[in-house]
């Protein structure tokens, strides 16, 4: 696995894209916020890869598809994420294409799209265990339920508006 960028970054590219092709970088305390593109993938493409994105907040991304999370020929792997407030035509959150598969754990997928869990996958694409889901989704711990977030409606929010009230 590639070490990939980490630290607390932020990365908005208006009409661009961050793209993960043919890698596999570990993405760790980063913030994807305010991206917008007219094709897939949001916050993040990934296109034959299989990266870890560990501890990272994806916010308010727009894309065709894939407002959040977009991928296609891999194994992505979230781990302790807040995916909140993206928005697409299909998948607001994550959307799961062509041969690929996504594993999710601990980590919270709310506010994205206009209703339901704002993922485009079949099932059996996506796995995913002890997460706050929008809607719900199959896997073991998984719940609905409002997740309480401090100051959810900052013009530009800091991590504490995006994790739970305590």
């Amino acid at each position: 696995r590639d070490p990939g960028p980490t630290g607390f970054y932020t990365l908005s590219l208006p009409d661009a894209l961050p793209i993960c092709f043919d890698s596999s970088p570990t993405i760790r305390n980063c913030t994807l916020m305010d991206n917008t593109t007219s094709r897939s993938g949001g916050g993040l493409w990934v296109h034959y890869g299989d990266p870890l994105l560990e501890n990272c907040v994806i916010l308010r991304n727009h894309a065709r598809s894939g407002g959040g999370v977009a991928v296609a020929w891999g194994q992505t792997f979230v781990r302790n994420c807040t995916i909140v407030g993206n928005g697409a035509q299909n998948g607001s959150a994550l959307m799961v294409l062509r041969h690929a598969t996504l594993d999710i754990r601990n980590s919270i997928l709310w506010d994205n799209g206009y209703s339901g869990s704002g993922i485009a996958a079949l099932p059996d694409r996506v796995t995913m265990r002890y997460s706050l889901v929008r809607a719900g989704w199959p896997g073991p711990g998984n719940i609905d339920m409002d997740p309480g977030f401090v100051n959810p409606d900052a013009g530009a929010p800091d991590r504490k508006s995006t994790r739970l009230n305590s």
